[in-house]
Order: structure tokens, then C-alpha cells, then sequence
């Protein structure tokens, strides 16, 4: 499982294929490449070929009349569905939405279970100073929309979503004017909120200050794969903010 993130950019690409063509390609690419290396490790004695033509997934599709139903599908017709990739790509050599340098670098991913050394290391990015600009203008926003975290809390039962079955938190302050913030209100703004406009995408950036130079830097060193990807997520949040594009978080 995982959070889907790319910028809503209006490149050539997307003078091609919508928005929503280009996630549903993109996912279709990454779930046969996830399924060939499980396959592989599972099966060593078994082609690839055979694997790609012959094995088959569970795949629950919408048909035109809106309905829902699952059916059966080769890997290979998986693999069909994202084939206009390969045409559509070399437009991505010098777009500045492709914030991972690569081909359609404007999209990422969020992995589930979210490991607790992510969770940790992004709260860690909160300034020491509570009373700095961006700590006061994300503790008004939290307050005043009432993000809580309590719906993200919810979903720490499922251990397909979160390492840790309890948010990691940080405090400010002394005993009469203490400040509390957890990773689960961070989590919610950044990837439970789904789709973003542009005023969402810049209203986000200095929330979380995601065009701190340190981020680009490298200065914070993830810690894990999954903090990486969350480094990732902030950078395409400054990228798009700075593009005055939205953004689509799918989680």
C-alpha cells in the first residue's frame, strides 16, 4: 500500500493524457514491476516470460455504467494499460515538475507501513522555536481547523498503515504554556487530505516550511527508506508551490 503523490503541472504531457490517465499508468507500471520481483523471489525456477504472460491478479475495475466488479488479469495486460509511457516520457527531461530528476519525476510514492524512524525524523524537522513564524502559523492552523490527528490515530490499528500504534509527539514550553503537536496532524495536512489545489500547495509549504534551503540541501539526512519518500513529498509540496500548480495525494 501507499500514497500516490504527483504535481498537477501543465506540461506536454498533460496536454496528452489527464491527470487522473497519467496516475492510473503510473500505478499500473509500479504494481507489475512489485509483482515481477515478488514473483521472481517466490518462484526462481519459473521464467519471467511465463510469470508475465501466464500469472494472473485480482483486479477490481469500474465498468462504463459505473458499477464495480473484479476480475482476473495477466500481468501483461497490466503492462499494457501504462505502454504510452515509453512515448510520453522523454518529455520529462527538462520539466520543472520533475522534482526526482527522472522520467515522470513529478510523481511519487509514500510507502505503507509507515516505519516509526519516518514518523520521527519528520517531527524532528519542526523548528526548536515555538514561537517562530511558521510554528505560529501552524499552530493557528491546527487550531483553527481542528486537526487533531484523531482520524489518522484511527488507522494506526490497521498494521498495513503504521509501524507504531501511537503517534510520536513533540512539546514545547513549560508546564502553563505547553504546545503539543504529533505526527499524526503532520501526517493528516501532508497525505490524508487529499487532492490539494494551488492555494492548498502554498498555504501547506509555509505551514511546514517545505522551502526551508536545508531540505534541499540534503543538511537532513533521512533515516530510512520512508522518511526519504516523505523528504520527497516536501519537496515536491515546495516545487509545486513555487509552480502555482495543485497537487494530487492519493493515500
Amino acid at each position: 500500500m501507499s500514497a500516490d503523490i504527483m504535481i498537477k503541472y501543465p506540461c506536454e504531457v498533460r496536454r496528452q493524457v489527464s491527470d487522473q490517465h497519467l496516475m492510473h499508468m503510473l500505478k499500473s507500471q509500479a504494481s507489475v514491476g512489485q509483482v515481477l520481483v515478488a514473483m521472481a523471489e517466490q518462484h526462481p525456477n519459473v521464467s519471467h516470460d511465463e510469470i508475465f504472460h501466464q500469472y494472473k491478479v485480482s483486479r477490481i475495475t469500474r465498468t462504463p455504467d459505473g458499477q464495480q466488479e473484479q476480475r482476473e488479469v495477466s500481468l501483461a495486460e497490466i503492462a499494457s494499460e501504462a505502454a504510452p509511457l515509453d512515448a510520453l516520457a522523454a518529455n520529462c527531461v527538462n520539466c520543472k515538475a520533475n522534482v526526482l530528476k527522472q522520467e515522470f519525476g513529478c510523481s511519487m510514492v509514500v510507502n505503507f507501513p509507515l516505519s516509526l524512524t519516518a514518523e520521527n525524523w519528520l517531527m524532528a524537522r519542526l523548528s526548536e522555536d515555538v514561537k517562530s513564524p511558521t510554528m505560529t502559523l501552524l499552530q493557528q492552523f491546527l487550531k483553527e481547523a481542528n486537526v487533531d490527528g484523531k482520524d489518522v490515530d484511527s488507522q494506526r490499528k490497521r498494521p498495513e498503515m503504521f509501524a507504531s500504534r501511537q503517534a510520536v509527539e513533540r512539546k514545547w514550553g513549560g508546564i502553563f504554556s505547553r504546545v503539543k503537536i504529533n505526527s499524526s496532524q503532520i501526517l493528516r495536512l501532508m497525505l490524508f487530505s487529499g487532492d490539494l489545489n494551488a492555494a492548498n500547495v502554498k498555504e501547506l509549504n509555509k505551514l511546514l516550511n517545505c522551502a526551508d534551503p536545508n531540505w534541499a540541501a540534503g543538511e537532513s539526512v533521512p533515516q530510512d527508506e520512508y522518511s526519504s519518500q516523505l523528504k520527497n513529498h516536501m519537496r515536491a509540496i515546495a516545487t509545486a508551490a513555487a509552480l502555482g500548480a495543485g497537487m494530487m495525494v492519493d493515500a
